[in-house]
């Protein structure tokens, strides 16, 4: 399987080119936007005292303005977001016949990389 990125579509395609599922850009940039609009990242370093664990908080970004067809699409094509097809296979014990059972599809970024998907972000001083 691959990705194939159209103007207005995201589609897994199979090695032989047919379409098994496509993804309208507005719909991901929209569904986004409504889950995620602003994100509040916090980077901390952790000690341990006489058993108690102490916080002590480095910095924080805000990112914020949501995201765009173009920063989904190019996100997508350099492999920062990619697409995660959860399928798993399910065998009947009783025919043994093989289904698979769908849960869903995840569109996975690595912490690293949320900053990226964002229209800006703002650095705030501890």
């Amino acid at each position: 399987m691959f990705i194939y990125i159209r103007e207005e579509k995201i589609d897994v395609r199979h090695i032989d080119g047919t379409v098994l599922i496509s993804y309208p850009i507005e719909s991901l940039v929209e569904k986004f936007n409504q889950k995620m609009s602003k994100l509040l990242i916090v980077y901390y370093d952790q000690e341990e005292r006489d058993g108690i664990k102490y916080f002590h908080y480095n910095k924080a970004i805000l990112l914020k303005g949501g995201t765009t067809k173009e920063i989904l699409k190019e996100n997508i094509k350099k492999g920062i977001i990619t697409i995660d097809l959860r399928l798993n296979p399910k065998i009947n014990e009783k025919t043994k016949k093989i289904s698979s059972r769908n849960h869903g599809t995840a569109f996975r970024v690595k912490e690293k990389n949320l900053e990226k998907l964002y229209k800006t972000k703002e650095y705030i001083n501890i």
